[in-house]
């Protein structure tokens, strides 16, 4: 062995056994120490957010128990409870309902909760709206014998998957002197105040915390879908060690299988725990930090041992290596990365080549992407285009064979029941009214007309009469006069009416009368939609002078999706009885069709539902 590499041996030797000897020791002691610390820090953290929670709970109950106290309720009419009731409500945000029960579990008023938050203004609209099935959730979780038994008492968690926030309802109970009973103030308090704050505890990169009840199962995690699934924590060492028992520190390991530090605190007598976790390896960053700061001097003193022996091999393979990494990186697709070679000689002039065609290179590539997606989306307009064709093709399809089907049908129906109809009238003329078989003939003539209604239906839809009565006319008028017909009707039904309609709107070539039986056909299913009123909009538009648009639109029922798909055809209803034949929309679509125009339809079910039909306009020289 030749001399150097015996003295950089016998450096090495001197140097770095002593050093490593005394960092060992040294990393030991710092990570006991740094873990203790940052257990102790977890500790705290977790007892800071459970002092919190029991202190925000407390409060809602001290602050119910002072307004029942200072409020002689019994003493109040109606009116004066509801307005105390109020009062409570619009003072904690937190609250969604307060109501006020007697001693037999029964309301003395009306309970005090925001429906819609729209009606409503100033503090009173921060409140959480309830609709009815959270009423009735509130209402089977009111603890109101326990109030009754210890003066105070809180339910179960809930959680309101509408609205993703978990729930508990509080119940204070106070005498009533003037009936020697007692009666109960209950309300739901909403705990989102403390899910945004455990939501946003943040512990290193990756720490979090999260709240879990008497039976282990989760109020608050930071991740939405587990404690709105009440997701069971039992099973994790930390729960299963400290949950009813104490606080305390424990590594467990979590549900996806990752190491954790975790801290449990509980929260007051709620029986709720608290726990902040971090992962191990998160937690020991700081030894680990230690670790590698030692080892770093280690490696600068064997560095500095043979650092004159690999100076001059390293002046020259270094910049060839960064060549090579940077070549690797633009193979790999990183352009942006440029080579830096501090020299001026050849492997300098080789990196700003390999720079040179690593900007060629991105250039291209983003010419190629640019190509990429306008091809992309010329073939989804094309496609989007052949889909919208094929289905009016299938549907036309449709029509014209379901019309040669109803002609016949119609046909061979008509004559039978002209007879039934005539010897039922015949009939007629020779019973008085107080016959017995004078209403059955009468149900006979009745439902032989509503019979022969059905097969004039299927007459009309059947008959082809294409350019019959064709002009040029507006849109614009078409709905004036059919909106006039149906005024009073949307007024008497609370219906709101916009209008949008465009004034500049060209013409078109069409039968008036087709087209407002369409457009009286369409308001009809919207106002049906909208029994408890509602808004009707109509408007009218035409982009580029070449189509006009028509759109109708209601926020009644909706129609479900599965029936979207079948609406045009004949005889399809989702009504319970058949008094409107199921031919209205087919007659519509057929007439639509025959005036060369389209019609969409969508609807989403409790938003309501938009008819979009559009029509050919009339040109400059159809004009002439």
């Amino acid at each position: 062995m030749k001399l150097l590499p015996k003295l950089i041996i016998i450096m090495l030797f001197v140097a770095i056994v002593p050093l490593l000897v005394s960092g060992y020791f040294s990393i030991n002691i710092s990570q006991r120490e740094v873990i203790k610390q940052i257990e102790e820090l977890h500790l705290k953290s977790s007892q800071s957010i459970s002092e919190y929670i029991d202190k925000y709970i407390g409060d809602i109950v001290n602050n119910l128990h002072l307004g029942v106290n200072y409020t002689r309720f019994e003493d109040l009419s109606e009116q004066e409870k509801v307005g105390a009731l109020r009062i409570l409500y619009s003072q904690f945000t937190p609250i969604n309902i307060v109501t006020l029960l007697d001693e037999n579990g029964e309301g003395v008023v009306s309970s005090v909760y925001l429906e819609n938050p729209e009606d409503y203004g100033g503090e009173i609209a921060k409140h959480y709206p309830v609709n009815l099935e959270e009423l009735e959730q509130y209402a089977r979780m009111i603890p109101f014998h326990a109030a009754l038994k210890a003066g105070a008492a809180m339910s179960p968690v809930y959680v309101s998957k509408r609205k993703g926030i978990p729930l508990v309802a509080i119940a204070v109970a106070f005498d009533v002197a003037s009936r020697d009973s007692k009666w109960v103030l209950s309300t739901e308090l909403s705990l989102n105040e403390i899910e945004e704050r455990i939501s946003d505890f943040a512990v290193g990169k990756r720490g979090l915390a999260f709240l879990v009840d008497d039976k282990g199962k989760l109020i608050c995690h930071p991740q939405r879908d587990r404690f709105i699934n009440r997701e069971d924590m039992k099973g994790l060492r930390i729960i299963d060690e400290f949950l009813g028992l104490g606080i305390g520190v424990r590594d467990y390991v979590d549900k996806g299988g990752i190491k954790m530090m975790g801290a449990f605190s509980p929260v007051g007598n709620l029986g709720w725990g608290v726990v902040v976790a971090e992962p191990l390896e998160d937690a020991y960053i700081a030894a680990r930090k230690m670790r590698n700061q030692n080892l770093f001097w280690v490696g600068i003193s064997m560095a500095m041992a043979i650092i004159i022996g690999i100076f001059f091999a390293q002046s020259l393979t270094e910049p060839v290596k960064k060549c090579v990494q940077g070549a690797l990186r633009i193979a790999k697709g990183n352009f942006d990365e440029k080579i830096v070679v501090q020299s001026k000689d050849e492997i300098a002039q080789l990196s700003q080549t390999f720079n040179y065609m690593g900007d060629e290179l991105k250039k291209a590539m983003e010419e190629i992407k640019g190509w990429n997606l306008e091809l992309q989306d010329r073939v989804e307009e094309r496609t989007r285009e052949l889909k919208e064709t094929q289905d009016q093709l299938l549907q036309s399809q449709k029509m014209a064979a379901v019309g040669e089907l109803g002609a016949g049908v119609a046909h061979e129906l008509n004559n039978p029941l002209g007879g039934v109809l005539g010897y039922a009238q015949l009939l007629l003329m020779e019973k008085k009214e107080d016959d017995p078989e004078y209403l059955l003939l009468k149900t006979i003539e009745r439902e032989s007309l509503r019979c022969k209604e059905i097969v004039h239906n299927l007459l009309t839809f059947s008959q082809q009469e294409k350019g019959v009565g064709l002009a040029n006319i507006n849109v614009n008028r078409i709905f004036e006069g059919a909106l006039t017909l149906v005024e009073n009707q949307l007024i008497s039904q609370k219906i709101l009416l916009k209008k949008r309609l465009d004034p500049d709107l060209p013409e078109i070539k069409g039968d008036p009368n087709q087209l407002q039986q369409v457009f009286m056909h369409i308001i009809s299913n919207a106002r049906n939609a909208m029994p408890q009123g509602g808004e009707l909009t109509i408007s009218t538009k035409s982009d580029d002078k070449r189509l006009v648009m028509v759109k109708i639109s209601d926020t009644g029922k909706g129609i479900p999706k599965e029936h979207l798909d079948r609406i045009f055809e004949p005889f399809f209803t989702t009504k319970g009885d058949w008094q409107a034949k199921g031919l209205g929309l087919s007659v519509s679509h057929k007439i639509i069709t025959e005036h060369k125009g389209k019609v969409m339809v969508t609807s989403e079910v409790g938003r309501g539902t938009e008819f979009t039909i559009t029509f050919p306009a009339v040109t400059k020289t159809q004009l002439v």
